[in-house]
């Protein structure tokens, strides 16, 4: 499956996933935050904050999910997902040129331009 693929089941399905994985999402968003965090100093209030609202795991059973990085870990639920719920269905893809349209809204194909409104 490709990246486009995994970041369209993620995005536009999270209510397919599992409470873990949504749990982890929210501790790989939250980590990529802290880490962006452009003033070293701020981290740890940052941290605290972040810990005050439940947005880091510290499971290890969980976290271990995480261990080959979150790519993977990302790839294998959109894989899950699509499996699991229908594939085909989940994906809106242009009639015309068969690639992904950018939402499961979307009723104009952002690569080749074709509308079916």
């Amino acid at each position: 499956m490709n990246q486009e693929t995994v970041r369209y089941l993620i995005n536009y399905y999270p209510q397919l996933m599992t409470a873990a994985e949504r749990r982890l999402q929210t501790h790989v968003v939250s980590t990529q935050k802290l880490a962006a965090v452009a003033r070293p100093e701020s981290r740890p209030r940052f941290r605290q904050w972040m810990e005050e609202r439940d947005l880091l795991v510290h499971d290890e059973a969980l976290l271990s999910r995480l261990a080959n990085g979150p790519d993977a870990f990302f790839q294998a639920t959109a894989e899950r997902i699509y499996r699991e719920h229908g594939g085909e269905l989940l994906l809106n893809n242009c009639p015309h040129c068969g690639r992904m349209a950018r939402t499961p809204q979307a009723r104009q194909c952002r690569h080749c331009g074709h509308n079916w409104h």
